[in-house]
C-alpha cells in the first residue's frame, strides 16, 4: 500500500474524523472529507482538505469518487448514539447501512484499494467480563450494534463478492478533545469538571468498567490499517478495563471537585475489555497513550475550547423557533374566530335595528384562514363557525332540535363546510404544487451548484496540468528556457546560475550553494539569493547538522517535514559524477507549494544543476594547461578576466561580494621555480573557493570569494602574519583595463 495517495474520510468533521484527517494529512496524503455537518463541525479542521457538505446516501457522491480517483476510504460518518432496541432503527439504518452500502458500491466501482469500516464494542452485546475477541459471536441488543453489525456483513460482502479489501475495526471507547458533551458518560464528566463543576452527578456505581482508548491512538491505528497490508476484523483497544471510579480518582488529583453522586443505572453494561493483541500483531501499531495521559490532554483542550454553553444556546433558539412557527397558525386561528365570534354577537343584539347589517362574518373568517392556510386549519374554522351558528342561535331562545329542523340553517351551514372546504383544497394543491416547483428548483439549483464547485476544481488541476507543458514557471518550455543559464561551462558562471534556475522553477527567493572542502568536514558559501543577506554563515562544519551529513552519505534530499527551525525546507547533493561536492538548500517556499510534486521536481533542476556542474569541472581539468600557469594555480590572461566578469555580475544580482588583493611578494623572480613556489606559498594561507590571477604584466592577485571588507581586514593580516603582503584593488579597474 502506498504511504501517500488521496484518502476520502466520511464524518470526517466529527470527533474521531478529524483526527483522522490530521494524521492523514502529516503522513503525506492529500486529505477530502464527505459530511453533512449534522454532529460535526467544520472549524475541527485546519488542515488544507477539500470537503463536501453531503449526506453520504447522496447520488452526488459518486460525483466526488468519479473526479477524485481515492486509495484509501475510511467510513466513520454514522449515529452513535448507543439507544435500546425499543427506539427506532430508521436513522441508524439510514446512515449506518444504507450510507455504508453507497461508499462500499462507489469504492468497488472506481477501484478503491481499501475501505475501513469503524464498527463499535456494541456489536458483541453484554457477555460478562472480558476480553472480547473477534472470534466471539456478536450478540447485539442495541439499535447502534445492530446496524453496525449489518455494516460489517455489508463491508465482508463487498471483499468477498467484488475483492474490495476491506478492514473493520471494533473501537472501544474512544476518549480525547473534540469530543462533543452528547458522546458518553466520561465526555460529559470531563466537560463538567473542565467547566468548574465541583459536584458531579454518574448515573451507576461507577464499578462498572470500559475499555478507554485516547482518540490520536484510534487515528494512529486507522493510518497504520490504511498502509499495511492488512484485511479482515480487528479490536481497537487498549486491552485495559478501567471503572468509573478509576478515573474520579485522577481527576480529584488534579481539579476542584467536592461531590460525586452515584445513581443506579438501569442498563449494567458489566465488564468491557477488548483483545488487541491481533491488531498490534498485524500492523504497526499499539497503544500510545495512558489513561492519565490522555485525560490530562482532553482537560486541557477543553479548558481552551470551552464553547459548549454556546452551543446549548443556540440548539434551544432552534427550538424554540420551530415551535413557534407551529403554534402561530392556531394562535391566529383563534384570535380570527375570537373577533368573529364578537361581531356575529353584536350583529345579533342589532338586528332588526338602524345599526344592523346583513354581512356573514363566519364565512368571511372561513374563506380568509382557507386562503392563509389551507385545509388544516380551516377545517377547525369551519366547526368553530358552525358552532358559533349554533349558539347565536340557542342564545335567541330557540331549541337545537328547531335548529336542524330549519332548512336555512341546514344550507347556512352546508355553504361553510362546502366552501371551506373547496378554498382549503384549492389552496393545499396550489400550496403543494408551488412547493415542489420550489423544492425541484433548490435541488436545481444545489445540483448546479454542486457540479459547478466540481467543474471549478477540475478547472483549477487542468489549468495546473495545462500550464505545466505550456506556459507556467515549472511548465517544459520555461523549464528549458531557465535551464539555459546553465550551458556555461565556466564554473563560477553555473554557481550563480544555479540560483537563479532554482529561484525560478522552484518559486523561492531564499537558496544557497555550498562545496564541500577536500576534506568533507567543512562546506564554502558559494552563491546565495539575495534575499538573504548576511544571514547566512559563509563556512560551515558539517558535523554540527545531523540533516547535512545524511545528506552527504545517503546521497538523497532531505525534506524538512517536522519543520525544524534553523533547518532548511529542502537540502539536496551536488554530484560530480558520483561524488557529492556540495549540497543546495531551499530555507524558505510558500506552504501551498509543498508538496509531492515540488520534491520531484527538486529532484530534477538537481540532476540538471550536478549535470551541469560536472561539465564545468571537467572543462576546467580539460584547459587546465590553457588557463592556468604551469604546475602553478595562477589562473591567466582570458581565465582571469572572464572569473572577475562573473564574480561581478554575482555581485549585481545577488549581492555575493568579493574582493581583489595585489600580492607584493619577495621571492626571486631570477629562480627558475619562482612561479611555482609563490603560488605554493599562497596556496596556503587561502581558502580553496579564492583564486590565485596573474594579468599579461604578471602581476599576481588573489581575488577572496564571498567576502566583505570587515572580513577582509582579518584575512589581510593573517597574510601579513605568514610574510605575505597584499593591497586591496579595485574591481572595477582590473574590468576596464
Amino acid at each position: 500500500m502506498k504511504t501517500s495517495g488521496k484518502v476520502l474520510i466520511t464524518g470526517g468533521y466529527g470527533f474521531i474524523g478529524s483526527h483522522v484527517a490530521e494524521r492523514f494529512n502529516k503522513e503525506g496524503y492529500k486529505v477530502y472529507i464527505i459530511d453533512d455537518l449534522s454532529s460535526g463541525r467544520a472549524d475541527n479542521i485546519t488542515i488544507k482538505h477539500k470537503g463536501f457538505n453531503l449526506d453520504i446516501i447522496d447520488q452526488k457522491c459518486e460525483e466526488i469518487f468519479r473526479s477524485n480517483r481515492f486509495d484509501v476510504v475510511v467510513h466513520l460518518a454514522a449515529v452513535t448514539e448507543s439507544h435500546e432496541l425499543n427506539e427506532s432503527l430508521n436513522e441508524y439504518t439510514k446512515s449506518n447501512v444504507l450510507g455504508l452500502s453507497n461508499i462500499l458500491e462507489l469504492s468497488s466501482k472506481y477501484n478503491v484499494s481499501k475501505v475501513i469500516f469503524a464498527s463499535s464494542v456494541d456489536v458483541y452485546g453484554d457477555k460478562g467480563n472480558g476480553p472480547y475477541t473477534e472470534e466471539m459471536k456478536v450478540m447485539p441488543h442495541t439499535s447502534l450494534g445492530i446496524s453496525k453489525e449489518a455494516g460489517e456483513g455489508y463491508c465482508n460482502y463487498y471483499s468477498k463478492r467484488y475483492n474490495l479489501e476491506t478492514v473493520i475495526l471494533r473501537i472501544s471507547n474512544v476518549y480525547g478533545p473534540r469530543q462533543p458533551k452528547q458522546n458518553g458518560t466520561l465526555s460529559n464528566i470531563l466537560q463538567k469538571v473542565s467547566d468548574d463543576d465541583t459536584n458531579l452527578v454518574i448515573n451507576d456505581k461507577g464499578y462498572e468498567t470500559r475499555d478507554y482508548i485516547y482518540v490520536e491512538d484510534v487515528a494512529f491505528a486507522i493510518y497504520e490499517c490504511a498502509i499495511r497490508k492488512c484485511q479482515g476484523t480487528f479490536n481497537l483497544s487498549t486491552n485495559t478495563e478501567n471503572s468509573l471510579n478509576d478515573i474520579m480518582k485522577y481527576l480529584k488529583k488534579v481539579m476542584n471537585i467536592d461531590n460525586v453522586t452515584y445513581i443506579d443505572s438501569v442498563k449494567n453494561i458489566g465488564q468491557h475489555r477488548l483483545d488487541n493483541s491481533l491488531l498490534i500483531n498485524t500492523v504497526n501499531w499499539e497503544p500510545k497513550y495512558s489513561l492519565e495521559e490522555g485525560l490530562r490532554k482532553t482537560l486541557v483542550w477543553n479548558k481552551i475550547h470551552n464553547d459548549g454553553a454556546e452551543d446549548i444556546t443556540e440548539t434551544e433558539v432552534d427550538n424554540t423557533e420551530k415551535n413557534s412557527h407551529k403554534i402561530l397558525p392556531y394562535l391566529e386561528n383563534l384570535i380570527g374566530f375570537m373577533i368573529v365570534a364578537v361581531f356575529s354577537y353584536m350583529q345579533l343584539l342589532h338586528e332588526n335595528t338602524a345599526y344592523s347589517y346583513n354581512w356573514d362574518y363566519k364565512l368571511i373568517y372561513i374563506i380568509l384562514i382557507g386562503i392563509v392556510y389551507g385545509i388544516k386549519q380551516v377545517s377547525i374554522a369551519i366547526a368553530l363557525s358552525c358552532s358559533l351558528q349554533i349558539v347565536l342561535y340557542l342564545y335567541t331562545g330557540r331549541d337545537i332540535i328547531s335548529f336542524f329542523y330549519n332548512v336555512d340553517n341546514i344550507a347556512h351551514l352546508s355553504i361553510y363546510i362546502l366552501i371551506g372546504l373547496i378554498i382549503g383544497y384549492v389552496i393545499d394543491r396550489k400550496n403543494r404544487d408551488i412547493r415542489f416547483s420550489n423544492e425541484a428548483y433548490d435541488q436545481s439549483i444545489e445540483d448546479y451548484s454542486f457540479l459547478n464547485q466540481i467543474y471549478d476544481r477540475i478547472l483549477i488541476q487542468k489549468n495546473k496540468l495545462e500550464n505545466q507543458i505550456i506556459d507556467s514557471n515549472d511548465s517544459f518550455a520555461k523549464i528549458y528556457e531557465t535551464t539555459a543559464k546553465l550551458e556555461s561551462v565556466e564554473v563560477e558562471d553555473i554557481y550563480t546560475g544555479a540560483i537563479n534556475v532554482i529561484e525560478k522553477i522552484m518559486k523561492t527567493d531564499r537558496v544557497t550553494l555550498y562545496i564541500l572542502d577536500n576534506t568533507k568536514n567543512f562546506m564554502r558559501l558559494v552563491a546565495k539569493s539575495k534575499k538573504l543577506g548576511k544571514s547566512i554563515p559563509v563556512s560551515v562544519k558539517v558535523s554540527d547538522y545531523t540533516e547535512i551529513q545524511d545528506v552527504i552519505e545517503s546521497k538523497s534530499v532531505y525534506v524538512n517535514r517536522k519543520l525544524k527551525p534553523n533547518i532548511p525546507i529542502l537540502v539536496s547533493p551536488v554530484y560530480d559524477n558520483e561524488d557529492v561536492v556540495g549540497i543546495v538548500s531551499i530555507h524558505d517556499v510558500e506552504f501551498e507549494e509543498l508538496s509531492l510534486y515540488y520534491e520531484n521536481l527538486f529532484h530534477v533542476v538537481m540532476r540538471l544543476i550536478s549535470s551541469s556542474l560536472s561539465r564545468a569541472y571537467r572543462y576546467k581539468e580539460d584547459t587546465r594547461y590553457i588557463r592556468y600557469k604551469e604546475d602553478t594555480r595562477f589562473l591567466q590572461g582570458e581565465a582571469f578576466y572572464n572569473l572577475l566578469k562573473s564574480k561581478e555580475k554575482a555581485r549585481k544580482s545577488f549581492e555575493i561580494d568579493y574582493m581583489v588583493l595585489t600580492v607584493d611578494y619577495s621571492i626571486d623572480k631570477a629562480d627558475e621555480d619562482y612561479y611555482k613556489l609563490l603560488s605554493g606559498r599562497l596556496s596556503k594561507v587561502v581558502r580553496e573557493t579564492d583564486y590565485l590571477c596573474m594579468d599579461e604584466d604578471d602581476n599576481i592577485y588573489i581575488l577572496l570569494s564571498n567576502i566583505d571588507q570587515e572580513d577582509a581586514g582579518l584575512v589581510i593580516e593573517r597574510f601579513r602574519k605568514n610574510g605575505i603582503y597584499v593591497t586591496i584593488v579595485e574591481s572595477e579597474k582590473l574590468l576596464s583595463a
